[in-house]
């Protein structure tokens, strides 16, 4: 029987807890996701951790938790809890920054989901055992562990430039860094040991930033928007969305407001003169 550690179901109960709170509590969700315009207007600096525990739907959970036990069971009982767990937050941390990072010019933008913390641990457990086959989710073949870092960091950093869906490969790809980070401080030996593996997974990062550059230089953010302009994740109460940009017309000005907020605001106005009675 597989043993995966008690810290890694301590995290996947939390996580299934926080998320299905979501699910039934649409306010509760909406205040705890990584909102670009929550975090620089109203300053709710907490979602950049809270938001590592929400999730968008069932099939989303599933998929991350499971991820998540198959990456304890063999870090935890290799490093140990507090290793464990400060790889798991570390790059929760650095995949949240690394989407601010991407999207802090884009008000509209939000992202949730355990995919940094996780992808964080994966790179470390690639980093300690680089010649370990992975097997691909729900099916029975399987890769190196280098091969599918670099398979991962590039599909991340391609997906940055060119995706238009809804995965938030930033949140991926700063999560991953963040855990070689981690690995790299908590287990200098292994950088030595398996050195020419990671720096192939360097490599391939440092190319594709340089290939990337030129886009990011200009201005041109690697991706659009995990949702529509206008759109949000989950139902949100038209009355706390107006209160909110009301909030922030009075801080910042109407030119604070985004496209799509400004279309909202039109859209409300709209609707009211509508319902005015014609003398």
């Amino acid at each position: 029987m597989i043993d995966y550690g008690v810290s890694g179901f301590v995290l996947v109960l939390v996580c299934i807890l926080a998320s299905y709170k979501g699910f039934r509590d649409p306010s509760y969700f909406n205040r705890y996701v990584l909102e670009i315009d929550s975090l620089k207007y109203a300053k709710q600096y907490d979602r950049i951790l809270s938001s590592g525990f929400l999730h968008v739907n069932v099939w989303h959970l599933i998929f991350n938790m499971l991820s998540l036990l198959s990456f304890s069971s063999i870090l935890e009982h290799e490093l140990g809890i507090l290793p464990f767990v400060s790889i798991y937050f570390f790059s929760l941390l650095g995949g949240s920054l690394l989407v601010l990072a991407m999207h802090w010019k884009n008000d509209d933008y939000s992202a949730t989901g355990a995919s940094g913390a996780i992808s964080g641990l994966m790179l470390a457990a690639i980093c300690m055992y680089p010649t370990a086959t992975f097997t691909l989710l729900f099916t029975p073949y399987g890769i190196p562990g280098w091969l599918f870092g670099i398979i991962y960091c590039s599909v991340s950093m391609l997906g940055m430039r060119y995706k238009q869906g809804s995965i938030c490969h930033e949140g991926h790809l700063g999560g991953a860094i963040a855990g070689l980070i981690c690995i790299a401080i908590i287990r200098p030996e292994t950088i030595l040991l398996n050195g020419r593996y990671i720096s192939g997974m360097l490599a391939v990062i440092i190319i594709l930033t340089i290939y990337l550059y030129k886009p990011f230089r200009n201005g041109k953010y690697f991706v659009s928007n995990s949702r529509k302009k206008g759109q949000n994740i989950g139902p949100i109460a038209n009355e706390e969305r107006l209160n909110f940009l009301l909030e922030k017309i009075h801080q910042h000005g109407y030119q604070s407001l985004s496209k799509s907020e400004k279309e909202f605001l039109s859209s409300i106005s709209s609707t009211q003169d509508k319902g005015k009675d014609s003398l």
